[in-house]
């Protein structure tokens, strides 16, 4: 940086920013209404943070790729939301330590790993479909965000780790919403939500604990679990060293059924509200996955379902914000940016710059299309992150999420419950405030 750009300006700054429990209680509508009217950089203080808002996939990638080195996560407040659950797993690491685990975990991810796993997925979706024919039969309402958790939780435990846990997908899921609730809303004198956060961990902890111990009297294995394994002995010895196994398994089951689970559950809200859409997915989904087993090849043929499920994240983002400290002082699209200064960028935010998306609040699976979508910016569109810290386990989530969205609307038809409005929910995830509360229906029923 030189000295010249010392004296550039700072970018404009929100003069009627609330407080920090406006803020947290409405961050969407904040972001929104404050880049409508200071464009794609923005800054504003609040709960004594300078905090700089990026809008722009230029600035995104100059924070997150081209100089992901000068912002990172040590210190947000998103992180120290995050550590009590997530310890130092792969999310909240820096440096050579957050190198070394990606290193480990990358062969899970892997093609040829993810491939076979087809089954697995296509089994624990089956078993879930079949749960429903009594609710389908009586009318009885469910919540689908609830289902799709234990869903998306047993298969990521019976892929990555090797161990079926239908029998405490209930009890996992809802401590991770206890702590995600808590977190969230975070405040040292709720003596109950603290009590809760406790019991949760304690809970988490215990469940993980058994999946260690499940695999270290089993042995052998050559999945997530496998790997975490072989390379322990190279990390940290004795209760450190155990602390931070945990963490990185609890790390893997968190990230790996939660966005899975939100991006579902706001697709089948979409095609909810627009039956012609669902009918589409409906007939790919007959067309392609008429026969068992399923194989990888016609899962990643579902183009249509694919691009419902890219347009679901587009809206509804599950990662909605992501945090950076700049490290030194730097210059963003022609506005200095201090060391120290706190800068977000919001997917939810970026998949609205009407730049680079036409009526962006309408439900359009065709702007991915190969054609539209290759001509857009890569930054416009973030899901997953990008950088070097995107998503590992982005084909993993991409195949699982097409394969239930395929074989869900393939058996039934999902409608809203009457006088049920879905609202966004920012928490840790973004999710539909109240759960999503729909009614299964066979196709051709009455």
């Amino acid at each position: 940086m030189s000295l010249s750009d010392l004296t550039l300006p700072p970018p404009p700054l929100v003069e009627d920013a609330p407080d920090l429990g406006v803020l947290r209680a409405q961050p969407l509508r904040f972001l929104l209404d404050s880049a409508s009217k200071h464009g794609s950089l923005f800054r504003y203080t609040a709960g004594g943070w300078s905090t700089v808002v990026v809008n722009h996939p230029l600035h995104a990638q100059h924070v997150l790729q081209s100089h992901a080195r000068n912002y990172v996560k040590q210190g947000t407040p998103d992180l120290m939301m995050l550590l009590p659950m997530l310890g130092q797993g792969l999310m909240t690491t820096e440096g050579e330590a957050w190198a070394e685990q990606r290193r480990v975990a990358r062969p899970a991810f892997e093609h040829s790993r993810i491939e076979p796993w087809v089954q697995v997925m296509a089994e624990c979706t089956e078993d879930m479909l079949r749960r429903w024919e009594d609710p389908a039969r009586t009318g009885i309402p469910f919540d689908v965000e609830r289902e799709l958790g234990h869903l998306t939780l047993r298969i990521v435990t019976r892929c990555l780790f090797g161990c079926d846990w239908e029998d405490a997908t209930t009890d996992f899921a809802g401590a991770v919403q206890r702590l995600n609730n808590f977190m969230s809303r975070f405040d040292a004198g709720d003596t109950v939500g603290l009590r809760q956060f406790r019991e949760a961990s304690q809970l988490i902890d215990t469940l993980v604990q058994r999946i260690l111990s499940r695999r270290r009297e089993a042995g052998g294995g050559s999945d997530l679990l496998a790997l975490l394994l072989d390379a322990h002995p190279r990390q940290l010895e004795g209760p450190a060293g155990e602390r931070v196994l945990r963490e990185q398994i609890f790390t893997f089951l968190m990230a790996g059924h939660e966005t899975t689970a939100k991006a579902l559950t706001w697709s089948l809200h979409l095609l909810g509200l627009h039956p012609e859409a669902r009918l589409r997915v409906r007939e790919e989904a007959q067309a392609l996955l008429g026969a068992r087993p399923v194989l990888a090849e016609q899962v990643r043929s579902l183009d249509f379902g694919g691009r419902v499920l890219q347009e679901a994240m587009r809206l509804y983002p599950p990662v909605w914000l992501m945090s950076r400290i700049c490290r030194e002082d730097d210059c963003v699209g022609g506005y200095h940016l201090p060391a120290g200064t706190l800068v977000i960028v919001s997917p939810y935010l970026l998949h609205r710059h009407p730049d680079y998306w036409s009526e962006p609040e309408t439900f359009d699976p065709e702007r991915f299309r190969d054609s539209r979508a290759s001509a857009r910016h890569p930054y416009a569109y973030l899901p997953f992150s990008g950088g070097p810290r995107a998503c590992i386990g982005r084909n993993f989530a991409m195949m699982e999420a097409r394969l239930v969205l395929a074989m869900v609307v393939q058996r039934f038809q999902l409608q809203h419950v009457e006088g049920h409005h879905v609202e966004p929910e920012a928490l840790v995830t973004l999710r539909p405030s109240g759960g999503l509360p729909m009614r299964a229906r066979h196709w051709g029923a009455e």
